[in-house]
């Protein structure tokens, strides 16, 4: 992705440079498209509830296991 964007990876794999081209990356995104309703969504398998540990700024999304049996 960083590639794709033009954004240079200086010593990936190394979490602080990994941090960096995270957050350029994310900038790039934001100027696409805005992000914000991807931003505090937290989302859970609905047959076990919401958790209860669950961040107050958090949007909470129930999903479904597509791959169950």
């Amino acid at each position: 992705m960083c590639g794709r964007y033009g954004i240079p990876l200086v010593g990936g794999h190394r979490a602080l440079n990994d941090v960096i081209a995270c957050w350029e990356l994310f900038r790039k995104l934001e100027e696409e498209q805005p992000v914000d309703e991807f931003v505090n969504k937290l989302g859970y398998i609905r047959k076990f509830g919401p958790p209860a540990w669950s961040p107050p700024a958090a949007k909470l999304e129930p999903v479904e296991l597509r791959y169950a049996r």
